[in-house]
């Protein structure tokens, strides 16, 4: 009986504890949302959502960022392109050890109408646990020109990103910048991932969950938005990316983003037993 105690009081402190901010974004206008641990407990990673998305004449809130901003800390930026007020919640996913951890991020730049990848790489003997994105914004008036489409685990030390940069209305845009981030650490446990594909229809969003199996907990969790620009093209985007069910599982909310053409949004669940 004192072993089993014992094992279930080691697995109740490795247990990741959830934080979460929600702050309200006014319409045409960007905002922030800042999830912040409990002290003495490291972000290890983070999701976001935006409740009440409504691409048909309500708020509309595309992700210009999601990042660690400080050890407990997990800062969400969105620009709302909608015509009324609209939610956005950061979340921070806080463990108790966190094994080293470390941040790793890369870079790239993206021409108007085009698509870039960054890929974060951790160092040798270390997993990357989680990750996360930021992407540069345009102006106040416009909002942001890169979208972020895809930000997922590759391998067990990287983490990627990919984006498309679209002008806004009427322009002729600029470059902007993608950074993508990989939260690694020397960890003593492996993550399996669990994955589900669907395909939003256009104009509207497509929520599904993705579960731990054998009751194991979602750690961290990505989304790819499988984008394509010929000959026809195709991509979704995640306005919402977060642990649901007390961690057994991972959501994501996904909306196909040209009109033309219905996307295809996987989701991911990296999974500890």
């Amino acid at each position: 009986m004192a072993v089993s105690i014992s094992l279930l009081g080691a697995s109740a402190a490795m247990a990741l504890k959830v934080a979460k901010q929600p702050a309200t974004v006014p319409s045409k206008t960007f905002g922030s949302a800042l999830a912040q641990c409990t002290k003495g407990r490291t972000a290890v990673s983070g999701g976001f959502a935006a409740p009440g998305f409504n691409p048909n004449g309500g708020a509309t809130i595309g992700r210009l960022g999601f990042k660690h901003a400080g050890k407990g800390e997990i800062k969400t930026r969105g620009f709302n392109f909608g015509d009324a007020a609209g939610d956005l919640v950061s979340y921070a996913y806080c463990a108790l050890h966190d094994h080293g951890f470390r941040i790793r991020s890369a870079n790239t730049q993206i021409e108007p109408m085009a698509v870039g990848t960054a890929v974060a790489e951790c160092p040798l003997g270390a997993k990357a646990v989680g990750g996360s994105f930021d992407a540069s914004r345009v102006s106040r008036q416009h909002g942001p020109g890169v979208l972020t489409l895809t930000s997922k685990r590759q391998g067990e030390r990287r983490w990627k990103a990919v984006a498309i940069n679209i002008p806004p209305d009427n322009g002729t845009g600029t470059a902007g910048t993608l950074t993508a981030y990989a939260y690694c650490e020397k960890a003593p446990f492996n993550l399996s991932t669990e994955s589900k594909t669907v395909s939003p229809p256009t104009n509207n969003v497509k929520t599904f969950d993705v579960r731990c199996p054998h009751g194991g907990r979602a750690f961290s969790g990505g989304f790819d938005g499988h984008v394509t620009l010929d000959p026809q093209p195709s991509a979704t985007v995640a306005v919402t990316s977060r642990r649901v069910y007390s961690g057994h599982a991972w959501r994501t909310t996904a909306l196909s983003i040209f009109d033309s053409s219905s996307g295809t949004a996987t989701a991911y669940a990296y999974c500890r037993g």
